[in-house]
């Protein structure tokens, strides 16, 4: 099985449009965490990803766009630790791919490490030569020894396990195996840049017995979500911020337009959010007696029911210097350069009706 290479990784910098219109066409790697609704929040979930592939407009949200951000700008360095730490290993650049059989399989390989001492050649230059301008995938005496590199950056090492292992967040696993069904690979390396503290940790995922089941699982899970795509027919509507948004962006405001639901849907939304503001007041008035009895405790703890003789925080009291800019004194004292950097944010979203709400009925 020989995957086709779609654009190089040079292509896909110098035409992103392109690359985001294969992907707006198939399902790559990085959405399957999201289809599957295992993605954090900001990542989106199934009727956002919907939304995006029906209407060609990104739904999902800031966060993602930042990480994504600080993942860009670390590759080169998180590419030369792994060449570092893995001397066996050429690492090549990387680019979109499709699987042989599925063409609507793709994966944007971060890079593609070939493993020249296991492939039976004296120095890493002969492989680098022979795929100058081929892909690696084009020569059947790497077939074998060819592996994606998910290149990853994280605060801190939250969610991550032993360097070497394949304990890796969750989401990531998904992104991982879609690669290695798409190449064919034995395995992935992830290999992630931490902040704090400053140090390039390299994780595997490997093809086993688990791995082939959970991939059987994704393409079935996959081709399901495609087909949604052809019938129209959108996932269930859920209580999630993402879906709210993905809402609005699949029905832009119509101004003036006017909706008249039923006094039982009506009943019913009114008596959620009471129960939701109610929730906030115990909330509220459990946290300051809580707050009251512990005095100036930094934090408060109770026993680990899974750990005797442990203990596990409840609340901590967190102080901090928050620096803002005082945009009133800006206005006031700098005018023409608050005027400058002036921008207009459009905030689009649902209130509910404030007289409607304090009815008995």
């Amino acid at each position: 099985m020989t995957a086709k290479l779609l654009m190089t990784q040079d292509e896909i910098e110098r035409h992103p449009d392109e690359w985001a219109e294969y992907r707006e066409s198939g399902i790559g790697a990085s959405e399957m965490a999201v289809l599957l609704g295992i993605a954090p929040r900001s990542y989106g979930n199934p009727y956002a990803l919907y939304v995006e592939k029906t209407t060609g407009k990104r739904v999902r949200g800031d966060d993602e766009e930042d990480e994504m951000a600080r993942g860009k700008a670390l590759e080169p360095y998180v590419a030369s630790r792994l060449a570092a730490k893995r001397p066996n290993l050429l690492v090549l650049p990387g680019g979109l791919y499709r699987h042989p059989d599925n063409p609507w399989m793709t994966a944007t390989f971060d890079r593609l490490a070939v493993d020249w001492e296991a492939a039976g050649y004296s120095s890493p230059e002969v492989v680098r030569e022979m795929t100058r301008y081929q892909s690696p995938f084009t020569w059947p005496q790497l077939a074998g020894h060819i592996i994606p590199a998910e290149l990853k950056t994280a605060i801190t090492k939250d969610g991550w396990g032993e360097p070497g292992s394949e304990d890796i967040p969750r989401q990531y696993r998904p992104q991982a195996l879609w690669q290695m069904a798409i190449s064919g690979a034995p395995r992935v390396l992830v290999p992630v840049q931490f902040m704090t503290p400053w140090r390039t940790e390299v994780y595997e995922v490997h093809r086993t017995e688990d791995a082939e089941l959970d991939i059987a699982f994704m393409i079935k899970e996959a081709q399901e979500f495609l087909e949604r795509l052809d019938r129209h027919d959108p996932p269930p509507i859920d209580w999630s911020p993402e879906t709210s948004a993905a809402l609005r962006t699949l029905y832009p405001m119509e101004p003036e337009t006017v909706y008249q639901c039923t006094p039982a849907q009506a009943r019913a939304l009114r008596r959620a959010y009471l129960r939701k503001e109610a929730a906030k007041e115990r909330y509220g008035l459990l946290m300051n007696k809580l707050v009251g009895r512990s005095k100036g405790a930094h934090r408060v703890v109770t026993a680990d029911p899974e750990r005797p003789g442990k203990t596990v925080n409840v609340l901590n009291r967190v102080k901090t210097t928050m620096h803002t800019v005082n945009v009133e004194a800006l206005r006031d004292q700098e005018p023409d350069t608050a005027k400058r950097f002036e921008r207009e944010t459009p905030v689009e979203y649902h209130k509910i009706g404030s007289r409607w709400v304090k009815l008995d009925g």
